[in-house]
């Protein structure tokens, strides 16, 4: 739950009054132009800014007052890009979602390593868990994140622009992979500039501009021709269509 609050920088507040509710299951997209504060809104979420004012509650619970390692346990994140320091293998890289789990100096148990291993299972990546992570297309890469986030074992995951650069084939590995997590609860949180990927059931929409709430809800009542006018700032037209799978996809197209 996100509650009246307001945050960003000491020298600039960015969110500004923002309020919205998730739940088990939920998929929100959260839309606006650059700059409009969709990044910093994540960090105000994942508690990487202190926020001004208002509430930011994970099961009914007062983000600030949870434990930063219990925090990790609820909030997994995956960024807009990721180059690793060291050449850690897949494996490796998904195995680090443990950490949370773990003492300051432990090392991974048996159970852990079979948590990694389940995750790399479910994502169907066990073709290059060996392969050095740095070396993967932009699309494994993301993969290999999904699957670090799902060995965190932390039911809410917040990806920025996750298909940023993807090519077709991994847009759809990538959706398939959300798909799977929402029928098993996770609350999944993506920022993105395509609206087409909004085709799933259920999918609500965030629209921001300039740090404010300008639209929260279904997909279909969200992204309207003049809510997205009005965030954008540019005459723009609004294709709704459905899919030979029965999705409703919008197609956005600036005049």
């Amino acid at each position: 739950k996100i509650k009246k609050v307001s945050g960003g920088y000491p020298a600039n507040l960015i969110i500004k009054n923002m309020s919205f509710e998730l739940n088990s299951g939920d998929l929100l997209f959260v839309i606006g132009p650059n700059g409009s504060g969709k990044t910093t809104l994540f960090k105000l979420m994942l508690g990487l800014l202190k926020k001004k004012s208002g509430d930011i509650q994970i099961d009914d619970i007062d983000g600030s007052k949870i434990k930063v390692e219990d925090f990790s346990k609820k909030i997994a994140y995956i960024p807009q890009q990721h180059e690793p320091v060291f050449d850690y293998t897949v494996k490796e890289m998904v195995l680090m979602g443990r950490t949370c789990h773990l003492g300051m100096f432990s090392v991974p148990s048996k159970e852990d390593v079979k948590k990694a291993d389940e995750a790399i299972e479910f994502l169907n990546i066990s073709a290059f868990k060996d392969r050095e992570y740095g070396k993967l297309s932009g699309g494994e890469m993301q993969m290999v994140l999904i699957a670090r986030a799902i060995c965190q074992q932390a039911k809410i995951i917040i990806m920025d622009e996750p298909m940023m650069n993807l090519d077709y084939k991994n847009q759809r590995a990538v959706l398939s992979a959300i798909e799977l997590l929402l029928i098993q609860g996770y609350i999944i949180i993506m920022s993105t500039h395509n609206m087409i990927h909004t085709g799933f059931k259920k999918a609500k929409v965030l629209l921001i501009k300039e740090g404010a709430n300008a639209g929260f809800g279904k997909a279909e009542n969200i992204l309207t021709k003049n809510n997205l006018e009005k965030v954008y700032d540019v005459p723009m037209d609004v294709v709704k269509t459905k899919d030979s799978q029965g999705k409703t996809r919008f197609i956005c197209i600036p005049l």
